[in-house]
Formats: structure tokens, sequence, C-alpha cells
């Protein structure tokens, strides 16, 4: 990449090309760097409410997962085959996520896919002999 430095009223401004800017932009934030909801706060004798924690773990696992492999939200959800406003609710941490939503997500940040399983445990054959 070639840069260059400028000094505009003293301040300090790096020039770099339009694509690389735009494709910069684009990039999704660190890890570091992202807001992850906040797990619920502790009752008087130490405990949290359950369902409250689970969701905000799910959250939390899944923007962890989705940043470190830089996909957005949106790419994710393309991927997953699930609605993308689906993948913002569960993202907040305050909503409850179908568990096959769940499933599609996982498998789409980790790159597998689950085979389905029938009423009764097992697994569905993929094709017939």
């Amino acid at each position: 990449m070639v840069e260059n430095v400028i000094q505009i009223e003293g301040r300090r401004f790096v020039l770099v090309p339009e694509d690389e800017y735009r494709r910069f932009r684009r990039r999704p934030a660190s890890p570091a760097r992202v807001m992850l909801p906040p797990l619920p706060p502790r009752a008087a004798d130490g405990t949290r409410d359950a369902v409250d924690f689970t969701r905000a773990a799910i959250a939390r696992g899944l923007i962890r997962d989705r940043v470190a492999r830089e996909l957005s939200q949106r790419e994710l959800a393309r991927r997953a085959g699930v609605p993308h406003a689906t993948l913002a609710r569960i993202e907040t941490g305050r909503y409850t996520a179908p568990a096959g939503a769940i499933e599609k997500l996982d498998g789409a940040i980790h790159g597998t896919r689950r085979r389905p399983r029938s009423r009764h445990g097992g697994h569905i054959p993929l094709c017939h002999p």
C-alpha cells in the first residue's frame, strides 16, 4: 500500500488510494474492539438468571466467532440461510434463538454442515441406496 502523509492546520493525515480505503471500511472490527452484550447482573446470592445468561453467552460467542472470521452479520446470515433480522436479534442477547437457527449459524461459522436428525434422534440418510 502506498501512503502519503500531509499536514493541515497542525494535524497529520494519511492519504491512501480510494480502493484501499473502501476495503478498510468494509473490514469487520477486530474481536477486541467489538461491543458484546453484557451478562445479566448477579443476584444477592451470587446467581444469575439462567435464561438471560444463556442468551447473552450465545450472543457473545456468536459475535466473537463471526468477527474472528471477518464475517459481517449480513454475510453470516446469508451463508447460514437465516434472516439477517434474526441474527441481529440473537446478537443483542435479549432474544431466545430457535435451536435450528443456532445450528445453522454455527455450521456457517465453522464450515460444518450437520446432518438432519429424525424425530427419534437418529441421522436421516442424505441419499438413498
